[in-house]
């Protein structure tokens, strides 16, 4: 069993979700957003589409996220597609959004059959993790994160790994990650966040279990039984919503902004 409470990660997938509305259009939402959160936006939308790039190109119809905080990616995959969608993280969050999901699926009309299932799991319970395994159907399972692995020291990643290994071996599939974040060299600016972030990063040491660089990742994972496809910010650049959105309300330095995005890549991993 895991020995550490991450329960204090939770609150920030609330913020999350708040960051990820800045791309409707709602009026002066963006506005306000941005002059709170700087262009905080940019980079999660960058995360998010880069993601879901990666699985546009994946014949899977077996799907996993896990520690999907308030992303409803889920409701979105089986309402487009003929797939089945295990959509997980810990208890209350989970339940949180459960609750969610029910209030906008009841604005729709869906098959019993399109609809995503939602389950508690802390991903580095072996046990619980293998649980929620036998809950998918038969077939390859592409497993999905974004905003988990920068929570979790080596020996936690390592025990994530050789959990996604063991399950991707027996059935087969892809794990899909958009957290392969590398440490900002010095000539690129910092995003500007607020204390409260400042300390929260801090308490949980982001930068610390961020990558040295993108090589020193790809021999983590090869060291974890894996080979990488890489995906970078710059081939969703260009259409982001809330990169359009920024550009209205001030200048942007495109230079400093590509740099910050290119500390993070989105890859496709399958064992070796």
């Amino acid at each position: 069993m895991p020995d550490r409470d991450f329960s204090t990660i939770s609150p920030t997938a609330r913020g999350l979700l708040y960051m990820k509305a800045i791309t409707t259009k709602i009026p002066y939402l963006w506005e306000a957003a941005e002059l709170i959160m700087g262009t905080s936006g940019i980079d999660f939308e960058c995360r998010y589409v880069s993601i879901d790039r990666a699985i546009d190109g994946l014949s899977i119809n077996n799907f996993m996220e896990l520690a999907s905080g308030y992303s409803f990616r889920s409701l979105e995959m089986t309402r487009d597609r003929d797939c089945f969608y295990l959509d997980t993280d810990l208890p209350e969050l989970i339940d949180s959004k459960r609750e969610l999901a029910e209030a906008i699926l009841s604005r729709e009309s869906r098959v019993e059959g399109r609809l995503p299932r939602f389950l508690a799991l802390n991903a580095l319970d072996e046990s619980a993790f293998d649980d929620a395994c036998n809950v998918i159907p038969t077939g390859p399972i592409c497993i999905i994160n974004e905003g988990l692995l920068v929570y979790l020291d080596e020996s936690e990643k390592r025990r994530l790994c050789a959990l996604i290994y063991k399950i991707l071996v027996e059935r087969g599939g892809v794990w899909v990650t958009g957290d392969i974040y590398t440490r900002r060299p010095p000539d690129v600016i910092p995003r500007p966040v607020s204390s409260e972030v400042a300390r929260f990063l801090a308490q949980h040491k982001v930068v610390e279990n961020s990558f040295d660089s993108f090589e020193s990742a790809m021999d983590f994972f090869a060291q974890c039984g894996f080979a990488a496809e890489r995906h970078t910010a710059d081939e969703v650049y260009d259409g982001l919503s809330s990169l359009e959105a920024a550009r209205r309300l001030q200048p942007i330095d495109e230079e400093q902004l590509r740099a910050r995005l290119n500390l993070r890549q989105t890859w496709v991993l399958r064992p070796q």
